[in-house]
């Protein structure tokens, strides 16, 4: 897929659908900025490939998070990015108040 050096944004890096994309790209030879809560599983990444992999630790929903995360990747080109994040609220459609909804979808702004 030509992804060699080429810089990649990674939330929920540690486990299901980012952790899949996470070692594709990794495999590939991609950079990635890899962002979950579970520190732990972020430093086990970031040990299958140090050199590609730079991780912030938090929830990317949170401002302190996001201005972390715009000093990490400076100046440097960015190629892609995948905003996958926990939610919304495991609750049938007509049972979700819309305070959830909106909450979990201003996440995603």
């Amino acid at each position: 897929m030509q992804l060699k050096g080429q810089l990649f944004i990674v939330c929920g890096a540690t486990s299901g659908f980012g952790k899949a994309i996470a070692e594709a790209l990794l495999k590939e030879g991609a950079l990635i900025i890899a962002i979950a809560r579970g520190e732990k599983k972020l430093q086990a990444l970031a040990a299958t490939a140090p050199t590609q992999v730079q991780i912030i630790t938090g929830d990317i929903s949170e401002s302190n998070i996001l201005e972390q995360l715009v000093k990490l990747v400076g100046d440097k080109q960015l190629h892609g990015r995948i905003v996958n994040a926990g939610g919304p609220h495991a609750k049938k459609v007509l049972e979700t108040p819309l305070k959830d909804w909106v909450k979990d979808n201003e996440s995603l702004l």
